[in-house]
C-alpha cells in the first residue's frame, strides 16, 4: 500500500483577527502530518502565509500574532 499524498495548498482570507485562526488551522495540519506545499493569502492571511514561508512554526506564530494591534483597541 502506497501512502497518501499530504502536501496541501494552504489558501487563507483576510480580516484582522482571522490571522489567529489561520494559526491554528496550520497547527492542526502540521499535527495530522501534512506539508504546507504552498501557500496563498490575502491581508492577514498574507501576513500568516509569508511567515509559514519563512519558516515560522504554529508556536512562533502565535507569539507573533497574539502581540498585534488587531485594530481591535486603541
Amino acid at each position: 500500500m502506497t501512502k497518501p499524498n499530504r502536501d496541501v495548498i494552504f489558501i487563507l482570507s483576510g480580516g484582522g483577527v482571522r490571522g489567529l485562526a489561520h494559526a491554528g488551522v496550520y497547527a492542526t495540519l502540521c499535527e495530522k502530518g501534512y506539508s504546507v506545499r504552498y501557500v496563498i493569502g490575502t491581508s492577514a492571511g498574507a501576513l500568516v502565509g509569508g511567515m509559514i514561508a519563512a519558516g515560522y512554526e504554529s508556536e512562533e506564530l502565535y507569539s507573533v500574532l497574539l502581540k498585534m494591534n488587531f485594530g481591535l483597541y486603541r
